[in-house]
């Protein structure tokens, strides 16, 4: 999955996420159905369902579980984190070795 992919992936999880927050469907008790929301049963829908964010209480019935949605957000913020540091080390390393040549 290309990198652009991946991005619109991540903007539409959060598109849907707000729509069950703004709805209020935050709670068990609360669900409610993507279509009421005008939300798509698509991939970015799929992959919250399967990482637990979306929860269903009855058949087509889901609500936001919000600490799911914040651990997954962590998660993504530590491997950006991580990825820059390799990127980090990798760029000093070429530097050092001369293999890279920065213009002063």
């Amino acid at each position: 999955m290309g990198a652009s992919a991946a991005a619109a992936i991540v903007i539409r999880e959060r598109h849907i996420v707000e729509a069950f927050r703004g709805a209020g469907a935050i709670r068990p008790e609360a669900a409610t159905t993507p279509d009421s929301l005008g939300v798509a049963q698509r991939l970015a829908f799929t992959i919250l369902v399967r990482d637990a964010v979306l929860r269903e209480t009855k058949p087509g019935f889901y609500y936001l579980d919000e600490p799911s949605w914040n651990a997954k957000r962590g998660i993504r913020q530590r491997i950006a984190l991580f990825m820059l540091a390799v990127l980090a080390l990798i760029l000093s390393g070429l530097a050092l070795t001369g293999t890279l040549h920065i213009k002063s």
